[in-house]
């Protein structure tokens, strides 16, 4: 289980309460940005977690606690031959002032290889896996941060922050709230305006508690609404609210067919057979995690010329172009994205 507490002291008081009861304190760690302390509980063998949350929150009604929930990348494969396809279907910019000069943006993903990306001295990456834990194979980050940031990507002079958080765990490739906590905290520290995350788990309340406190700092995130199908269950933190969830589409403006539908949808954006310039060759790929990164980018340009994060997601979907029965829906959410005019 995941809690967090106010300050140390709450954090170790508690923290002897549980051990009384069984529980185990695996670690605790200061979250100074965020303003919290994290920690690690062990349950006792054989404890079913359901179960003894339902009853600690009995006892602990205002703590914020949680299962260490695990968290999937969105991702999938795909292979096509128009290179600027999403590009024309949002009416991307690509004039000097437009190119993301002075723009930090966050990315929470798999690790992400510098040059292969083509992102030179303009990433700053840190590892938040447990030494001897073994990092994740997928190129999804650095695919991710290619779209984003290459010098054939959307911004291609702005600066990406970003956090190693999936591990490799057998054929099976995720992380926990625990780390995601941990490394939204990291990226408070490093001013971003907009963070990233192409991915997506159950709702956590710690989890929620953590981007409650980043978005309170004018920080905004996006985040993919999820690969589930029509009828899959919603995605967090895509669905909690303040965070923006992009939905993907083709070139001919369809729904993804894996697409998650909900009424928490808030953007669309390209998503089918995304051209992803890599320096060792281009890939084609699809998935909700691919539609993140554009509405990332284009919230970037919005929040140039001093606009805090409400103007500037107020511009994005009120620029939309509507897609689907008339009005917001949950297939398309508010419409495709639309390039913001640059300052």
């Amino acid at each position: 289980m995941l809690i967090a507490s106010a300050d140390m002291q709450s954090a170790v008081a508690l923290g002897q309460a549980l051990q009384a009861q069984g529980y185990r304190v695996l670690r605790r760690r200061v979250l100074r940005n965020l303003g919290m302390v994290i920690s690690t509980i062990g349950l006792p063998p054989g404890t079913p977690v359901a179960g003894q949350l339902g009853a600690l929150r009995q006892v602990n009604p205002q703590q914020w606690m949680d299962a260490n929930h695990r968290y999937r990348l969105m991702a999938g494969g795909g292979a096509g031959p128009l290179r600027h396809a999403a590009e024309q279907l949002l009416k991307w910019p690509r004039s000097g002032a437009c190119q993301g000069k002075g723009q930090r943006i966050g990315l929470l993903d798999t690790q992400i290889h510098a040059d292969r990306a083509g992102l030179g001295g303009r990433l700053v990456q840190q590892s938040f896996l447990s030494a001897g834990v073994e990092p994740a194979v997928s190129p999804h980050g650095t695919e991710v941060a290619a779209l984003l940031a290459s010098p054939a990507g959307l911004l291609p002079q702005a600066r990406l922050l970003a956090g190693g958080i999936f591990r490799q765990r057998g054929k099976a490739q995720d992380t926990t709230a625990e780390i995601l906590v941990r490394a939204l905290d990291w990226l408070l520290g490093q001013q971003v305006r907009v963070i990233n995350l192409s991915l997506g788990g159950p709702r956590n309340l710690v989890v929620e508690l953590a981007l409650q406190r980043v978005m309170a700092q004018d920080v905004a995130v996006v985040a993919a609404a999820g690969n589930g199908g029509a009828d899959g269950p919603p995605v967090y933190p895509a669905a909690q609210p303040g965070v923006l969830a992009v939905t993907a589409v083709d070139q001919d403006r369809h729904p993804y067919r894996k697409a998650t539908h909900g009424d928490y949808v808030d953007l669309s954006a390209p998503g089918v057979d995304v051209f992803v310039p890599l320096r060792d060759g281009p890939v084609y790929r699809s998935g909700t995690s691919y539609a993140a990164p554009f509405v990332s980018a284009a919230l970037a340009l919005a929040l140039e010329s001093g606009r805090s994060v409400e103007a500037a997601r107020g511009i994005l979907l009120r620029g939309t172009l509507d897609l689907g029965p008339p009005g917001r829906d949950p297939v398309f959410g508010q419409g495709l994205l639309q390039a913001p005019v640059c300052p």
